[in-house]
């Protein structure tokens, strides 16, 4: 199984740790993680022009339209966009730390642009108020034993601090979401939502900097986690059931790399 990491380095010859610009294509993978604020910060970047990048083939990424020698932001996003959707429906996995949404202006020829542009939502449910709310709080713990991710938030949830919560009892969530954890006030912090064939899970951030050896402890967990949720069979609701261990399995073999 190999794991792309997107603005969240972490150890461990399974992970390949790139940025928004710099990824491979998302759906060669079995599960990307993603930290949404590296992704805001890359595009804000673009937008205002305080720092250069450029993609894996080496255009340069600018907030115009596409040249001989440079791609268009917008034109990134959308092929991003379309690269989860892709992986979602064949299985997948993606791994977000969550966030409240924040909107990007001004993204040329891309006027809806936000932070989870890239992640495709379920039906009637969008990455914003209300569904999405902003908090904070750093008291949590699992809320369904037998969820593949419980363990992970067992073993480093001290070290968690929820900036986002769920609105759990919105129309429509009971047929595609699981929470497996809550707040010390009830919240729903630790999200499961059925994709397609695949599934987003959306995790609260680590409160603080990990150390090194925080950041391999970590690794190995969330690791441990994602290898649970491709292979297990977990109940799906509001759909068909995803056969996520293909995921996992189908991924083109090569060798393994680990950059960042």
């Amino acid at each position: 199984m190999r794991i792309l990491s997107l603005g969240f380095p972490l150890p461990g010859p399974a992970i390949d740790n790139h940025t928004l610009a710099t990824a491979p294509t998302f759906f060669d993978y079995g599960a990307i993680i993603v930290d949404p604020r590296a992704l805001s910060q890359l595009i804000e970047e673009v937008v205002d022009g305080s720092t250069e990048h450029e993609t894996r083939a080496g255009e340069l990424i600018v907030n115009a339209s596409d040249s001989p020698n440079a791609i268009s932001l917008a034109q990134l996003l959308r092929d991003r966009q379309d690269e989860t959707a892709r992986l979602l429906a064949r299985g997948g996995l993606v791994v977000c730390f969550a966030y409240p949404n924040v909107i990007h202006n001004p993204v040329a020829d891309l006027p809806d642009c936000d932070r989870y542009f890239w992640l495709p939502a379920p039906p009637g449910l969008g990455y914003r108020e209300p569904f999405v709310r902003r908090g904070f709080g750093a008291q949590l713990g699992p809320a369904e034993i037998e969820h593949p991710f419980t363990p992970f938030v067992a073993q480093v949830g001290s070290r968690l601090a929820y900036q986002a919560y769920f609105a759990d009892d919105a129309p429509g969530f009971a047929e595609v979401g699981r929470v497996f954890a809550r707040s010390a006030g009830g919240a729903a912090v630790g999200v499961d939502l059925c994709l397609d064939r695949g599934r987003a899970v959306f995790l609260p951030p680590p409160a603080r900097p990990l150390s090194g050896d925080q950041r391999y402890e970590f690794s190995s967990g969330l690791q441990g986690a994602i290898g649970r949720a491709l292979d297990a069979s977990v109940p799906s609701k509001g759909g068909t059931a995803a056969e996520p261990g293909n995921a996992g399995s189908s991924v083109l073999s090569g060798k393994e790399t680990n950059h960042g």
